[in-house]
């Protein structure tokens, strides 16, 4: 499913009208149509049922108008609070509004803050004589990229407020007015959807930062535009659904006379002191995603912890007297590279200087594709500047904090703006003639490679836990083990991880943990399996 910018959206919406010759007001009609239909198909909407719809400026207003229209003609009773002098609307909008006047639909302007008042005790008005079940957000659409003031972050405080006290559900039009469609923030304030109904194709900011929470559902709605257009614009840009993976999910098929070696064998470096879980994770989630073989290299003092927590786990200790390790374990760690198809590095392997020594080395040097993930990140960052492109396949799965020291900025940075981030990083990082794949972990989990960006559309709060990316982390590279492309070994790993914490949520709440997580993973992939058929 591809995923565009606002400015991206645009551009389209102008070849649709300006090439294909698709007049703007049938593209505004296909809209209201479809956000109608998308209504009645979630909502019992008997003849008579009120539904407020909120205008404001631009098309987005314009939208609601048609909405109105064609609310009416299913013998429903919109009312119209236009946030804006009505007159002051222009182009297609101006016409819907125009047809909506002689029509019998009440309407009520509140274009100021004195006004405001009166929206809240018309909407109490009108909820005390009729049962309200939802209501229209049709105040800005994606092209809104400055903050809400005045009376409309008024308005949308009364109507959120109201919403929320009386337990009405809001459809948004394109997207809640006042969330950010590139990078998901919120421009001072935003209404809080229960549904969203997105014309052509969803937006950046529908899954990035607060973009889920305040979207509700998100359904993308066909509105005309032809499908050829965002290709011709090199839009690679994608959301990772069940379909986007489920076109691709035979490559976790296996042939009958399959074997362990066939599987991959992975090569996992992590653990220290106090973080031995970590590793313990790691394993699991390669063993349950496939892997044929799993080898945990550590140090003598921990080795016996390694060996009776993964019993299927081989394991290979590394004689040094230290309980970390360090570079002087490098020809050994070496060695045991040599028959493996990856390697895990990070998950709980100490920030000690001796073992960033190692790390680096590592990083640089080792031509085996590799998972770069936790403490490993924070090696690799101190370095930035001197880092040496590296000598095979890496894959940096930083969480926004690790993704802060690699680019030497606040977390908050990262966070305000994911998208870029994720690009900023491989820009920095993926400078090497080998790939190099960024998985920017979090809600919309975005995965940059040089092929093409992906957000992920899976997952839960319940996935805020420790050990969560120590799991992700072995899933990737069991998938990368058993033969599938880096890119979307990756994306599968990300997909399914989050998935797989989905069902858990569904059976059992918040309250799982990543063991789980991990061994959800077999289940997830074959209920996706049996649902893409």
């Amino acid at each position: 499913m591809i995923v565009t910018t606002r400015e991206e959206m645009a551009a389209i919406d102008r070849t649709a009208i300006d090439q294909y010759k698709i007049a703007g007001i049938v593209l505004m009609e296909n809209a209201g149509r479809e956000i109608v239909r998308l209504m009645t198909a979630r909502y019992d909407l008997p003849k008579g049922a009120c539904i407020p719809i909120f205008i404001g400026p631009g098309n987005n207003g314009g939208d609601g108008l048609v909405i109105a229209r064609h609310l009416l003609q299913q013998q429903c009773r919109p009312i119209l609070f236009y946030l804006i002098d009505p007159g002051s609307l222009q182009g297609d909008a101006l016409i819907n509004q125009r047809i909506v006047d002689q029509l019998p639909i009440e309407a009520c302007i509140i274009s100021d803050s004195s006004r405001v008042q009166l929206l809240a005790q018309l909407l109490i008005q009108v909820a005390a004589a009729d049962s309200i079940k939802v209501m229209v957000d049709a105040i800005f659409g994606t092209g809104l990229d400055r903050d809400i003031r005045s009376h409309f972050a008024e308005a949308i405080t009364t109507i959120n407020s109201f919403s929320r006290n009386h337990n009405i559900e809001v459809v948004a039009v394109d997207i809640a007015s006042g969330l950010d469609g590139n990078t998901g923030q919120i421009h001072n304030t935003c209404i809080k959807a229960s549904l969203t109904g997105t014309l052509c194709y969803p937006k950046i900011g529908h899954f990035s930062g607060f973009g889920p929470k305040m979207s509700g559902e998100l359904v993308v709605l066909d509105i005309g535009i032809p499908h050829t257009i965002a290709p011709q614009k090199n839009i690679t840009r994608t959301a990772l659904t069940l379909s986007e993976i489920g076109s691709t999910v035979d490559t976790h098929n296996k042939k009958y006379d399959t074997h362990k070696g066939d599987n991959g064998h992975l090569l996992i470096l992590a653990g220290s002191v106090g973080k031995t879980g970590a590793t313990i994770l790691a394993a699991r989630g390669a063993l349950r995603s496939g892997c044929g073989l799993v080898t945990i290299a550590s140090p003598q003092q921990l080795h016996a912890i390694f060996e009776t927590a993964v019993a299927e786990a081989m394991t290979s200790v590394l004689p040094t007297q230290q309980p970390k390790l360090t570079m002087s374990e490098y020809d050994l760690i070496g060695a045991l590279c040599e028959n493996k198809k990856a390697v895990v590095l990070g998950p709980g392997i100490g920030t000690d200087d001796q073992t960033a020594e190692l790390v680096i080395a590592l990083y640089e040097r080792c031509p085996l594709p590799m998972i770069v993930d936790a403490d490993a990140l924070t090696a690799i960052a101190a370095v930035k500047h001197t880092l040496k492109p590296p000598a095979g396949i890496r894959i940096l799965t930083p969480h926004p904090g690790e993704m802060a020291r690699l680019l030497q900025c606040e977390t908050a940075d990262v966070q305000n703006d994911r998208m870029a981030a994720a690009l900023r990083c491989l820009e920095i990082y993926g400078q090497a003639a080998h790939e190099v794949i960024i998985a920017l972990k979090g809600a919309g989990t975005v995965i940059a490679s040089r092929k093409r960006i992906a957000i992920n559309t899976t997952g839960n709060p319940g996935m805020a836990t420790g050990g969560m990316g120590d799991v992700l982390a072995g899933i990737i590279g069991a998938y990368i083990c058993q033969a599938i492309p880096p890119a979307t070994a990756v994306e599968h790993g990300v997909f399914f991880h989050g998935r797989s914490a989905d069902l858990l949520l569904e059976t059992s709440g918040i309250g799982y943990n990543a063991g789980e997580v991990a061994d959800m993973v077999p289940f997830c992939v074959k209920h996706c399996k049996e649902i893409s058929i």
